[in-house]
C-alpha cells in the first residue's frame, strides 16, 4: 500500500476484525499502537472515514428518535442515508477541516514524512534484558534475567497525518487516537491551546444537537434544557473525579512515591508516577526510594527504538 514510509507489515486477522469492528461501530476501542503499526494509508482511508461513518451514524439515529417523539401521526420517521450524508457533508466535514487547522497552527503534525531521527539534547542510557541467539533472557546464578546498560544518544520522531485524524476523533467522541497515547501525545495535544480546542468541541457538537433538538420539536427551550441537565451531570463527574484523583494512590503512596501537586509533577493519581517522581528525585538530588522486593520475579521490558530513554522495570 502506498503512504507506508516505515514499511509496517500487515496486521495479524484477529487485530484487523478488532479494529474494523471497534471503528465501524464507535465502540472506542484501540487494540494497537498506532505510530508502530498503522500505516498513513490505512489510517487515512480506514480509520478516519469510520470515524466519520460511525459518528454521523449515531447522529442520524438521534435525529429518527427525535422525529418519532415529535410526530404524532407518521409513516416514516425520515431516510437514514440521507440523513448520514447530510450529518458528514454539513456537520462533521466542515468542523473537522476548522478544527484540523486550528490544531496545526497549535504544533500537531499534519504530514506524510518518513520518521524523523535526531540527536537527544542530553544523551542517557537505557536497561535491556540479554537474550539468547533464540530470543529468551539470558539468566544470571540466583535465576534473574541479565540486563546490559547502553548509552541513548538519538531518539525516532513519528510523524505522520495526525491532526485530520484528531479532529475527528473528537469530534466524534471517537476512540482510537493516531498515536498509542491518543491526546496525552504531544504530537496530538502540543499547548494548552490545543488541549482546549478538543475538549470543546465535543461540548459544541453536544450543543449543535440540543439545539436541533428545539428546533424540530418547535420549541428551543427544550433543547437548552437538555444541554443544561448534561452540562450540569459532567460538573458534577468532573468535580468526584478531580478529588478521586487528587487523593493520590494508596498502594503507591505506600511506597514513598510523593504524589504532592508540585512545580516538577502534577501531582494526585497521575499516570505515569514513577517517571515523574524519579524526575522529582533526580532535580532534588535525592535518591528515590527503593519498592520493597516482592516474591515476584523481577521482569524488564524490552526499550522501543522509538523510546529507549523511557524503558523501566516492574
Amino acid at each position: 500500500m502506498p503512504f507506508n514510509p516505515q514499511q509496517f507489515g500487515a496486521v495479524s486477522p484477529d487485530s484487523a476484525f478488532n479494529t474494523a469492528a471497534s471503528f465501524a461501530t464507535n465502540t472506542n476501542w484501540q487494540g494497537y499502537v498506532g505510530e508502530a503499526t498503522m500505516s498513513y494509508f490505512t489510517q487515512m482511508m480506514a480509520l478516519t472515514v469510520q470515524n466519520f461513518v460511525s459518528a454521523a451514524a449515531g447522529m442520524a439515529t438521534l435525529i429518527a428518535l427525535v422525529r418519532g417523539l415529535r410526530a404524532r401521526h407518521a409513516k416514516t420517521i425520515g431516510n437514514f442515508w440521507v440523513d448520514l450524508v447530510r450529518t458528514t457533508l454539513y456537520i462533521l466535514l466542515p468542523l473537522s477541516l476548522v478544527l484540523a487547522v486550528a490544531l496545526v497552527s497549535q504544533g500537531v503534525v499534519q504530514n506524510i514524512r518518513a520518521y524523523q531521527t535526531v540527536p537527544l539534547a542530553q544523551p542517557t542510557t537505557a536497561t535491556t534484558p540479554v537474550k539468547d541467539a533464540e530470543g529468551n533472557p539470558v539468566l544470571d546464578e540466583t535465576g534473574q534475567p541479565k540486563t546490559e546498560t547502553s548509552e541513548v544518544t538519538e531518539q525516532t520522531l513519528p510523524m505522520g497525518p495526525a491532526a485530520s485524524q484528531v479532529a475527528i476523533k473528537q469530534l466524534g467522541t471517537n476512540g482510537g487516537g493516531f498515536f498509542n497515547v491518543n491526546s496525552a501525545h504531544p504530537y496530538e495535544n502540543p499547548t494548552p491551546w490545543a488541549n482546549f480546542l478538543e475538549m470543546i468541541s465535543i461540548l459544541l457538537i453536544s450543543s449543535a444537537l440540543c439545539y436541533t433538538f428545539g428546533k424540530m420539536v418547535g420549541d428551543t427551550r427544550q433543547g437548552w434544557a437538555v444541554l443544561a441537565a448534561m452540562l450540569v451531570v459532567l460538573v458534577i463527574g468532573v468535580a468526584v473525579a478531580v478529588w478521586a484523583e487528587q487523593r493520590g494512590n494508596p498502594r503507591i503512596d505506600g511506597l514513598g512515591v510523593d504524589s504532592v501537586a508540585s512545580a516538577l509533577q502534577a501531582g494526585g493519581n497521575m499516570e505515569g508516577r514513577r517517571s515523574a517522581s524519579a524526575s522529582s528525585t533526580r532535580a532534588s538530588g535525592r535518591r528515590p526510594p527503593r519498592a520493597p522486593r516482592t516474591a515476584r520475579s523481577t521482569r524488564c521490558t524490552t526499550p522501543s527504538p522509538r523510546s529507549a530513554a523511557s524503558s523501566r522495570c516492574s
